[in-house]
């Protein structure tokens, strides 16, 4: 979606804002993914102003796209902020001219970046058209590559994360910016569920996960004998060795035990333990037929 609009001050723009994030929000809940631009503007006489003060920019649940030039510094008038999920290419970018039949023109600008990150969502669909809203937006950021996007307002390119522009020279702090650079999604064959478990902090667990994997990531459509290994948080990964997987609806399913260490989901109320599970190698590496479980921190 090509449109960025600041939510004012009136009753009728934040009316418009409400109303734009409801008819958003009812294609998200059908399942449908929405590839938004951040916007571009001239705020702050330094180019570009906080993507959450626009909508749909600001919609929960989509993917908000920020623009880079050919050197991967975010282009000067490039919105920022928290609400940024991811940038793409958004500068000199060749499409159609509307001023005469086939024509073309290279134009620049968030509204250039997004069509390439919703090309790459449609092609992640074309493979795994049952996924929904939330988990394109997870696969949108899990494949992104961190820290290679660059801020050239002053010429330095300074990156946008986690340094910002706060201080002595009175720029306005862009560091929550998140510093991810689109890459093409890969369909993950392997699932865990459930995708969620609740534990309480002080303890430890146990809980059981249904691992389910492609046949055709395993190499036949047979029952198959596939290694499991997994890894709570940052805690070295535990491998549970070889596991037979049955042939369940079309796919191969095993179910394991994984245990969470004591305290391992200490922290703040709602802190979230990923728990990665590994599937097919001999050694645990993140990123290959892996799947993710969160273990939420239970407090009263």
């Amino acid at each position: 979606m090509s449109l960025w609009s600041p939510v004012g001050t009136s009753e009728l723009d934040r009316g418009a804002a409400r109303e734009v994030e409801e008819a958003l929000g009812a294609l998200m809940g059908r399942g449908a993914a929405v590839v938004v631009a951040a916007g571009n503007q001239r705020g702050y006489g330094l180019g570009g102003e906080p993507a959450c003060g626009g909508y749909p920019a600001n919609v929960p649940g989509a993917v908000t796209v920020g623009a880079v030039d050919r050197g991967g510094a975010r282009w000067s008038k490039s919105n920022w902020g928290a609400c940024v999920d991811v940038h793409a290419p958004g500068v000199g970018i060749l499409g159609a001219d509307a001023a005469s039949p086939g024509g073309r023109a290279a134009r620049t600008g968030s509204s250039q970046a997004a069509p390439l990150v919703a090309g790459l969502v449609a092609a992640y669909l074309s493979t795994s058209p049952g996924a929904g809203a939330g988990a394109v937006w997870g696969q949108v950021v899990a494949a992104a590559a961190e820290g290679l996007v660059a801020d050239d307002r002053d010429g330095s390119r300074h990156t946008l994360f986690p340094e910002g522009h706060a201080g002595e020279s009175g720029w306005t702090d862009i560091s929550a910016t998140p510093n991810r650079l689109a890459r093409a999604l890969r369909p993950n064959p392997v699932r865990a569920s459930p995708t969620h478990v609740v534990i309480r902090p002080e303890d430890g667990g146990e809980f059981p996960v249904a691992v389910r994997v492609d046949p055709g990531a395993a190499g036949g459509a047979g029952g198959a004998l596939l290694s499991v290994s997994f890894r709570a948080g940052a805690a070295d990964p535990v491998s549970l060795g070889p596991v037979p997987f049955e042939r369940v609806d079309g796919g191969l399913e095993a179910r394991v035990t994984v245990a969470v260490a004591r305290g391992a989901a200490r922290g703040p109320p709602g802190r979230t333990v990923p728990v990665t599970v590994w599937v097919g190698g001999a050694e645990a590496v993140p990123g290959e037929m892996s799947a993710e479980v969160a273990v939420l921190d239970m407090r009263k």
